[in-house]
């Protein structure tokens, strides 16, 4: 199933907006914006609570993406997105977790890919917990079609073309 993210157009901007959406540019590479330090001891304690009757083990990678997901519907605009000048609201919350692939060849050597939970402030901790491993799973077992294409592309083109052909993906 594909899904395609919905955006609504904000209008009306604060002075403090228009400013910041003509300043700021978007990142040319990952980047690290905070650092935060969390005292996890009532989530762990949490987590060890309820997974003594889970059917799956929900762990601090789905309490922390549920959190992120509760503060996100609790102040939408940290969810925008800015194109051609202009900031579009998302219409849900989409998450995109990161997935370890070990190479079985080599076990030094590893990949990594992610799998993206759609409206995810909508679902418990156990969905979260059972759509991550299973969308990691397919990605392990090379059984995800996004995956796939995105890797095999990647696997057979040079650098060079690679870096041409993402922006004109991320503009598509």
């Amino acid at each position: 199933q594909i899904f395609m993210p919905k955006f609504t157009r904000i209008k009306n901007l604060t002075p403090w907006r228009k400013l910041a959406l003509v300043t700021w540019k978007s990142p040319g590479d990952p980047s690290v914006y905070g650092q935060f330090d969390f005292d996890t001891t009532a989530a762990l304690a949490y987590l060890e609570k309820i997974n003594k009757t889970s059917q799956i083990k929900i762990t601090l990678t789905h309490y922390f993406a549920k959190a992120m997901a509760i503060t996100m519907a609790r102040y939408p605009t940290l969810n925008a997105l800015i194109k051609w000048g202009k900031i579009y609201q998302r219409d849900n919350i989409d998450i995109f977790l990161q997935v370890a692939i070990a190479d079985e060849s080599d076990d030094k050597k590893e990949s990594l890919s992610g799998h993206k939970i759609c409206g995810i402030d909508k679902k418990s901790l156990t969905e979260i917990a059972l759509e991550l491993t299973d969308g990691a799973g397919k990605i392990r077992a090379e059984q995800d079609p996004q995956f796939q294409k995105t890797f095999n592309i990647a696997k057979i083109l040079p650098v060079w073309i690679l870096k041409l052909l993402i922006p004109i993906q991320g503009f598509l």
